[in-house]
């Protein structure tokens, strides 16, 4: 038996809702121990969100890699079980073990006395194009306003963002009896020219619903340039940053037609 990498995330409720937020979007995906920290990069399957998040070396406690990095498959619905018993007074200990070839992650609460093991699995690791960010948002906005406008449109049978130079409108259509009747909420300014429009899931809006919890005081930043997806930033409470790729109806149908 040996161990290829350990951690103490200081932080461990705040580790527990990034995990809640990447199950409502993502089956599985590699937490990827490297040596700048912990990172994660993985698309839907159905194309429309790419969610990467960097949790610094710096900002956690007792890190330590035996190997340039280490890939943990997840299947997103146990690891998360696994986490939900995790309170504002945990931090958690992570050890990567390899035995007989295979590997398990090792997690332990301070809080508790008991161990938990879970067998990590084969998740592949696609390679994605790296999105330059512009030198300014189109738009901040508070994170716990951001998730309660999410909230309410995810009770939409379709949400619509359309992104404008410094501003964006958030649709929410419900449709009654053959009659539309229409949700929006602005933030920036909206009375310009309408640059991108994107459809989101309601299931990545229920993931938005939730990012409050990352950083309750923190601020959303969106970003936007020509025709690369929207980008959503938000803080991971002092730890790190995580960022949600959005991608427009056409673009998915563009990647499904070279794959």
């Amino acid at each position: 038996m040996s161990e290829t990498a350990s951690v103490i995330i200081p932080d461990g409720y705040t580790f527990k809702s990034l995990i809640e937020i990447i199950h409502s979007c993502h089956e599985s995906g590699n937490l990827i121990f490297t040596p700048i920290g912990i990172k994660y990069e993985q698309i839907s399957l159905e194309g429309d969100i790419l969610i990467e998040f960097l949790l610094r070396r710096q900002d956690l406690l007792e890190y330590k890699i035996m190997r340039e990095s280490h890939k943990c498959g997840l299947y997103m619905p146990t690891f998360r079980a696994l986490t939900k018993t995790l309170t504002k007074k945990d931090s958690l200990a992570l050890r990567i073990i390899v035995e007989d070839g295979k590997s398990n992650i090792e997690m332990k609460p301070s809080t508790k006395s008991s161990i938990s093991y879970y067998r990590l699995v084969t998740i592949p690791q696609d390679d994605f194009i790296e999105y330059s960010r512009p030198e300014s948002a189109n738009v901040t906005i508070p994170v716990q306003e951001f998730s309660k406008t999410c909230l309410d449109l995810s009770k939409s049978s379709h949400t619509f963002f359309h992104i404008y130079a410094q501003g964006i409108k958030m649709e929410g259509i419900n449709v009654d009896d053959g009659h539309s009747v229409n949700r929006i909420v602005n933030y920036g300014d909206t009375t310009t020219e309408v640059k991108r429009l994107f459809r989101v899931d309601r299931l990545n809006m229920k993931a938005f619903s939730k990012i409050h919890h990352l950083a309750p005081s923190g601020v959303i930043k969106l970003y936007q340039a020509g025709t690369d997806p929207v980008q959503i930033q938000c803080p991971i409470g002092y730890m790190g940053t995580i960022s949600f790729y959005l991608f427009s109806l056409e673009e998915i149908e563009s990647q499904r037609a070279m794959s």
